[in-house]
């Protein structure tokens, strides 16, 4: 068996394989939609102190502890709770590695689940900066802010990766192919016979 032989009987088996392909591709993608999520993107920005709106830069580290307190305060267990006790999501990280932009993105089953954690994390976020710092004796004068500047709604996304999906198709084709190539050979016993003699010859039978 070669990949010529594959190949022709693929040709020749045509209104096969492509049926069983798209049977089984379609399948794969069905088994990789179930548990599919929602997510909800919000973004925040930190600003300083002094002038409005004046964005902080990457190396104000004097004013990220506001929003680290904030962070850890809103991924507590206690929160966590107040959230699961009204249904909604508890799947969410809170990314400040993009300061003083901070990402919170939201994953949940439904739409409305989503967009009601997105949007309560949005309104809670900025009282929280601001709530660690009063209950600290920070200045109001020199508090750090944080204002929602962003919210993209959710949107339905597949529980696997664009990888994955790949791997499916790959895998589809293989299997179809394999099926295709087997019935092409018992569909033709002079074939077979011809392709065992074959091997019988090369192996000095």
């Amino acid at each position: 068996m070669t990949w010529f032989e594959i190949g022709f009987a693929l040709i020749r088996r045509w209104w096969i394989f492509l049926p069983t392909f798209a049977l089984l591709l379609a399948l794969s993608v069905s088994v990789r939609s179930v548990g599919a999520e929602h997510v909800a993107i919000v973004e925040v920005l930190t600003t300083g102190p002094g002038v409005k709106n004046r964005p902080l830069e990457a190396g104000d580290s004097r004013y990220q502890r506001p929003v680290f307190l904030a962070t850890v305060e809103l991924e507590s267990a206690e929160y966590r709770r107040s959230l699961e006790s009204e249904g909604m999501s508890l799947t969410y990280e809170i990314d400040r590695s993009s300061f003083p932009i901070v990402k919170i993105a939201v994953r949940g089953t439904t739409y409305e689940e989503t967009e009601r954690t997105a949007l309560r994390l949005a309104e809670d976020f900025p009282v929280s900066v601001e709530r660690v710092q009063a209950e600290r004796g920070a200045d109001p004068l020199r508090q750090t802010r944080a204002e929602v500047i962003g919210y993209l709604p959710p949107t339905s996304r597949p529980a696997g990766s664009n990888r994955a999906l790949a791997g499916l198709f790959f895998a589809s084709a293989m299997l179809a192919g394999g099926l295709t190539y087997g019935f092409d050979q018992f569909a033709n016993p002079a074939r077979l016979v011809l392709h065992r003699q074959g091997a019988r010859t090369e192996t000095g039978g």
